[in-house]
Order: structure tokens, then C-alpha cells, then sequence
């Protein structure tokens, strides 16, 4: 055997007998690696599986290297990468539950405010909202006089005060109460979010307080080019009463 190659496999040797020496534990580095990539969980919620598995491997890492000190290293690798793992899942998890909860409140702000128009008798506003954005008009300030002047939108207006509960809020006003119930979905899609809630319409008749639940959808869609049109009012349904449990 040559020279060079006999010096080598003694230095080799060497390096095995070295004291203190331990070798790097795999998991670590595999825990860290995941970590790096945890980043890409800010993209979408399909991808929080990676630095689920960064904090799980890290974790298994660190016992195993527990375990096996000194003969097994990368603590402080796998420690890093249960850091880094906790804090890019953990700011991915909190971004997308803020967007949620902020497109629920806007929604919420838009169902409101067409409440509002409508108890306050400002019928011309609240049917604006129903309209998409393009067919609504721009002069809002002078919308009860081109309600006035257009019979097309006087034959809106009446055909949306037929349904209910749209006329009876307007015709009632303030004495109409209306309250949000703790329940509310959303659904994204590419093209659109909705915001779904349920509002409980409190209407007093014949001296009585009656009482009944509307689902109310509200829509904001994308234009081709993806950007965010406004909110409107997407739909008005009664929801059926609790069925009563047999007896």
C-alpha cells in the first residue's frame, strides 16, 4: 500500500481515539433543515405540516442527544431548530387567524351598516349594498333624489321592500332590535369571501314581541386582475325555527 494512503488511514484513526470527540446526532440536522423550510408555511396552511415536524424532530433530537451525552452532539442544532420551527409555525398560525378574524369583521361592519340604513329609513343606501359594486351609484349624497327620478330603481326599491325582513325594519325604525348571534362562517375561495352570520330580528306585533332569525350573507369577489372589489349584501334568509324534540 502507498504511503499517502497508510498516512491517512492513521489520521483517521487518530480522529476516532481523539477524546471529547461525538458525532453530530442526524435528527438535528434534519430538525434544523426542516426549520429552515418552515418559512414556506406563511404561503398556505397546507404547508404548517412542516414546522409541525421541525418541532416534533427537534424535540426527538434533543432527548436522543440527552440520552447519549457525550457521545452523541447538536444539541445547540437541534435547539435552533426547535426555535426556529416554534416561531415560524407560531407567526404562520397567527397571521392566518388574523386575516380570518379581520375579513369577519369587515363583513360584519358591511351587515351592520345595512341594518343601520334600514331601521334608520334610509331604504336607497341599504339597497345599494345589495348591488354589485359597478351598479352602484356614485353620487351617494344625492341618492334619494335618483331613486326618485329613475323607475327602474323605484321598481327595485319596492320589490325590495316586498321581501322580508327588509320591510318591516323599515317600517318599524329603532322600535326593530336586532342582535348578532355568537356564530359566524367564512369561506374563501379564489374569486370571493364570505362572511355568513346569523342576526336574531325582534318586531313587536299586535302589542307582542316576535322574535326570528335571518342568515345573512356578505360578498366581496375579485376582479380579474385579483384585487378585492367592495363588500355587499350577498343574500337574506330566514332560518327555519329549532325542530322540537319528540316527546
Amino acid at each position: 500500500m502507498d504511503e499517502p494512503a497508510v498516512s491517512m488511514f492513521a489520521q483517521l484513526d487518530d480522529q476516532e481515539e481523539v477524546p471529547g470527540y461525538a458525532p453530530v446526532c442526524g435528527l438535528a440536522v434534519l430538525g434544523f433543515v426542516l426549520s429552515l423550510l418552515s418559512g414556506l408555511a406563511w404561503l398556505s396552511p397546507v404547508m404548517w405540516t412542516i414546522p409541525v415536524l421541525g418541532v416534533l424532530v427537534s424535540v426527538v433530537s434533543l432527548r436522543r442527544i440527552a440520552s447519549q451525552s457525550p457521545r452523541l452532539g447538536g444539541r445547540k442544532l437541534a435547539a435552533w431548530g426547535l426555535c426556529l420551527s416554534l416561531l415560524a409555525g407560531g407567526g404562520a398560525v397567527a397571521y392566518e387567524e388574523g386575516a380570518k378574524a379581520l375579513t369577519i369583521a369587515q363583513g360584519r361592519h358591511i351587515a351592520a351598516s345595512w341594518f343601520d340604513y334600514l331601521r334608520r329609513g334610509e331604504v336607497e343606501r341599504s339597497h345599494q349594498l345589495m348591488l354589485e359594486p359597478a351598479e352602484r351609484e356614485s353620487r351617494v349624497n344625492e341618492i334619494k333624489d335618483i331613486y326618485a327620478e329613475s323607475e327602474l330603481r323605484q321598481e327595485q326599491l319596492k320589490a325590495y321592500l316586498n321581501t322580508e325582513p327588509i320591510g318591516d325594519l323599515a317600517r318599524e325604525g329603532d322600535k326593530a332590535k336586532v342582535e348578532l348571534k355568537p356564530l359566524s362562517d367564512l369561506y374563501t375561495t379564489a374569486m370571493e369571501e364570505m362572511v355568513i352570520d346569523v342576526y336574531t330580528v325582534t318586531i313587536e306585533r299586535d302589542g307582542k314581541p316576535q322574535s326570528q332569525d335571518y342568515r345573512v350573507t356578505v360578498v366581496r369577489r375579485v376582479d380579474a386582475r385579483g384585487k378585492p372589489l367592495e363588500w355587499k349584501i350577498g343574500s337574506v334568509g330566514m332560518e327555519a325555527p329549532p325542530t322540537p324534540p319528540k316527546g
